[in-house]
């Protein structure tokens, strides 16, 4: 019994190492950018909105990854400009936005990971309602959350490619975005 247990042990110990000493060269700063596409839903029953469309967004991001399985994020996102047509008013929603998050990744193999974000957004939105050569607009400023998941690819040590999908969650809808995106990675 106590073979046993000092086996465990040892391996155990010997499992962190080898934890801590592949952490060591998946650590440091990294930036990204993307492109993809977003898509803003609303609706509400009792004003009768029910407001869906869709635009091109790019974001920017930088963050820092603490070892294979952590790391943390802050990007920058410009959400579009969506347009919709409700009861004969043009409808126009721009936005962009901030954001910070933590991210969770799930390695599978050398060169392949999977992953999960939780955060927030501050965002910035401008409605803009059109009819008939009459226009109105209003700015609107919010922080929701944000949470997402993605796969991304490394290509030397240096590069990586990612595909991802993340959601905030705004008052009576969602604002989603689906980007590609590559990244540079300065760490070791």
């Amino acid at each position: 019994m106590r073979k046993d247990l000092a086996a465990a042990i040892v391996a155990l110990g010997t499992g962190l190492f080898a934890m801590g000493a592949s952490a060591a060269e998946y650590s440091g700063f990294y930036i990204g950018a993307g492109v993809g596409k977003t898509g803003i839903q609303i609706s509400d029953e009792e004003v009768g909105l029910d407001f869906d469309a869709d635009d091109t967004a790019f974001k920017a991001f930088a963050g820092y990854q603490f070892n294979r399985y952590f790391a943390v994020e802050m990007g920058y996102f410009d959400g579009g400009a969506h347009s919709d047509e409700i009861e004969g008013i043009d409808l126009s929603v721009d936005t962009s936005g901030l954001t910070a998050s933590v991210v969770g990744m799930l390695p599978i193999g050398d060169v392949f990971s999977l992953y999960g974000k939780l955060g927030m957004a501050s965002y910035d939105a401008k409605v803009t309602a059109s009819f008939q050569g009459f226009s109105e607009s209003e700015k609107a400023s919010e922080d929701d959350t944000l949470y997402g998941v993605g796969a991304m690819f490394d290509i030397g040590e240096r590069f990586q490619l990612r595909a991802e999908y993340e959601v905030i969650n705004i008052d009576d809808g969602d604002f989603n975005m689906l980007s590609v995106n590559g990244v540079y990675k300065f760490g070791s």
